[in-house]
């Protein structure tokens, strides 16, 4: 853990920390209150606990005895109580996590180009419901959101989790349909036909996506992506580009990093979609436990947000090769 500023290689890292400083130094004093309002709720929440419990065990009985049926909303009474209770406690948690993205993400956005961050602002992915690779769903939560232009490019991207509910009563079912980082990067209109990049399907799967996305299966020269991901397209000539070596090293190299072969990205209307699945939280500071002037959770906010980024980088290089080649 890098302490020091001393201590720091990268000089854009080391100025960042030292603009920063005042405002770290304002955060390690929330940090203090939140962390004594966490142990005063603590202390409370263990006597509420011991009495409640044995309480709302025997109601869960006594529905069970009843006749209700165990998986029955009605009779998770013990469960529903414990998990508000769980949510009051680490509260000063989540207050203090927002408190630090507010004042340091918006900052850290600055430093790689016309960057802004909203907490609560998102991308509008109701606009794209005509997509290809957005799956069905009729609700979203979305969080750390950020637009601007990074390199020149217009781009946004936000933590986004679509899920699809169906049914009504006790036959409601909620699925999630995607959770992970969805991108939206510009590109030249004049440039670019549709093309689509899938996780691979087989058999049926495989038949069925030719035939419902209007589009042919693309001739690539890599055999290990083919493995990987199905590309299809309207322009041959446009897809061995658009999914050069480079933009495949890019897509791989995303994929591992957050969950393996399931990433999804298209190409059309002079953009480019990306869908990035990930289980993880994104764009988190480090616990309340660790002080918030350590700066290696600073320069850890700021390199995964690079680590993100480069996928403007490669697609930057595609566009020249293919230019060239007009």
């Amino acid at each position: 853990m890098v302490e020091d500023l001393a201590q720091l290689k990268n000089m854009d890292d080391a100025a960042l920390a030292a603009q920063l400083r005042p405002e770290l130094d304002a955060l390690e004093i929330i940090r203090h209150a939140k962390l004594k309002l966490l142990a005063l709720r603590k202390k409370i929440a263990t006597p509420i606990a011991m009495v409640g419990v044995p309480i709302t065990g025997f109601i869960d009985y006594m529905l069970l005895l009843g006749g209700w049926r165990g998986d029955d909303p009605a009779a998770g009474l013990t469960i529903v109580f414990l998990g508000t209770l769980w949510y009051w406690v680490s509260a000063p948690k989540r207050q203090y996590a927002k408190s630090y993205k507010n004042k340091i993400l918006p900052q850290i956005a600055k430093t790689l180009g016309s960057l802004q961050y909203r907490a609560e602002g998102k991308l509008i992915i109701d606009s794209l419901k005509l997509s290809k690779i957005v799956p069905r769903y009729n609700r979203q939560e979305c969080e750390d959101y950020f637009f601007g232009e990074y390199k020149g490019t217009k781009i946004e991207f936000s933590e986004i989790k679509l899920e699809y509910e169906s049914g009504s009563g006790d036959d409601k079912r909620v699925e999630t349909v995607f959770d992970g980082i969805v991108f939206l990067i510009k590109v030249q209109k004049d440039v670019f036909g549709h093309t689509v990049l899938r996780p691979n399907q087989a058999g049926f799967f495989e038949w069925f996506s030719e035939k419902t996305l209007g589009l042919e299966r693309a001739n690539l020269v890599s055999p290990e992506f083919e493995d990987i991901y199905d590309v299809y397209t309207n322009d041959q000539v446009e897809a061995r580009y658009l999914v050069h070596p480079k933009m495949i090293e890019s897509f791989t190299a995303l994929s591992k990093e957050y969950d393996g072969g399931r990433l999804s990205a298209e190409y059309y209307n002079g953009r480019l979609l990306l869908l990035l699945p990930s289980k993880a939280k994104h764009f988190e500071p480090a616990g309340i436990h660790i002080e918030a002037t350590n700066i290696a959770t600073l320069i850890d906010m700021k390199h995964e947000l690079v680590s993100v980024l480069t996928i403007v980088d490669k697609l930057e290089l595609a566009v020249k090769l293919y230019n060239a080649e007009r």
